[in-house]
Parts: C-alpha cells; structure tokens; sequence
C-alpha cells in the first residue's frame, strides 16, 4: 500500500490522504479483488485520529494521485488514473489505455460524484485544486500521445458541487518540448489559475484564458509543486 497525496484543512486542521493499496480496508469492499490495487482516500484529525476512509476503484488497477480540500466547506477532491478500468456509469476505455478520473467527497465522506476521462490516449488526472469562493474545483489533465511525449495537457475546470464541466482549455500556449503539467492552483481571491510543468510556470484567468508563461531554467529544469495557502 503507498500514500501519494496529502492536503490541510485550513479551517479545521483535517488531513486528507490519497494513494493506492492492495487487499481490502476494514469496513470497506474491494472493488477489483486482492489481486488489483484500489484507490483510497481518508481523513484524519489534526491530531492523528482516523475520521473516515473510503476505498474505491474498478475492476482493474486504480490509484489516487493527489487530493484537495476546500477550506470552507470541507469537502475533498481526489484525482488518480485507472488502467484499462471503466467506474460505473462512466465511458469505456480504448483498450491498453489508462485513464484519469476524479472524484469529489463531502466532510463526512459521502461521495458525490466521480468523472472518468477517455480520450483514446494514455490520459493522467496529476494534480487538482479548490476555489472556495466560486465552489469550482480545476484539474491538470496529461494526455501521451507518444512514449514520453505529452502533447495534450489541459486544465478542466468542474462545478464541486455536482461535477459538471465549466470549461476546458486545451493549453496550446505552452510548447510541448517543456512537458507536462505537475502541479495548478486557484488564486482564492481572483479565481485565477496557475499551473506548474516540467520546465515552465503558466497563468490562466478564471474563465480559462490564457495570461502568460514563463521558462523555468533550462529544458532538464523540473518543477513539481505549487504551495498553496
């Protein structure tokens, strides 16, 4: 079993942890069998005690990657990818593609909703964050359109509340030789974007268009994170 992601409730000190594990929680039902890995996701006081944890996936290999917490309403926000799986209700995937997902809790861990994308590429939810004020949660999207080559990143931006889409931006502003997108955050007060690649640090407004970007160092420079707060 690993842990990948980690977030702080600003408001209460919760902690909210996403990864992948094998085999079954206790209280919880494997969604592949103990041969194939589920995502997971709990929550934890600021002093260590366990609130809740939900384990979910399809029948194939499923992993959580990162999580958010919106500070005013508590709510948590998952994204990880699937491998050749397909959760209920959602697309099917082209074959011997992985696929991101996204999946958005309330404070006591009941989920609410859960998008699967397909886009008949190797496709990766990576990072993901909360705008508190406008209730919107935004998403980094990889898509491998060859071994090592992510020519398709996007950020979709999703109303938290119900889980429809308010728009996507395909990011044809940034060169694809400077990789893929790592990391985005939402600007709490102007509800601007920033996202954060292998080698560049790019600016969107809230409804998606583009403002600017820069290089960061030279072409091997990786930048992984953003601090948000």
């Amino acid at each position: 079993d690993s842990a990948y992601g980690v977030a702080i409730d600003t408001t209460t000190g919760d902690i909210a942890v996403t990864g992948q594990l094998q085999g079954t929680f206790r209280d919880q039902q494997s969604s592949g069998g103990d041969a194939n890995d589920d995502a997971f996701v709990a929550l934890y006081s600021a002093t260590g005690t366990l609130r809740w944890l939900r384990q979910f996936g399809t029948t194939s290999s499923d992993n959580g990657h990162n999580v958010a917490i919106d500070s005013c309403t508590g709510g948590i926000a998952v994204v990880g990818t699937t491998s050749q799986g397909r959760f209920q209700g959602q697309v099917a995937l082209e074959e011997n593609n992985r696929a991101g997902f996204v999946a958005v809790y309330d404070r006591s861990g009941v989920q609410l909703w859960l998008k699967q994308l397909d886009t008949g590429q190797d496709s990766t939810y990576l990072s993901v964050a909360f705008d508190p004020e406008a209730g919107n949660v935004a998403v980094a999207v990889n898509n491998k359109s060859a071994p090592n080559t992510f020519s398709n990143r996007s950020i979709v931006l999703y109303d938290a509340t119900n889980g429809s889409q308010i728009w996507h931006n395909g990011a044809d502003n940034i060169p694809v030789q400077l990789g893929r997108m790592r990391d985005v955050a939402i600007h709490p007060a102007t509800g601007n974007i920033v996202a954060v690649g292998d080698s560049y640090l790019a600016a969107y407004n809230a409804d998606g268009t583009p403002l600017w970007i820069q290089q960061l160092g030279a072409r091997l420079t990786e930048a992984h994170a953003i601090v948000k707060g």
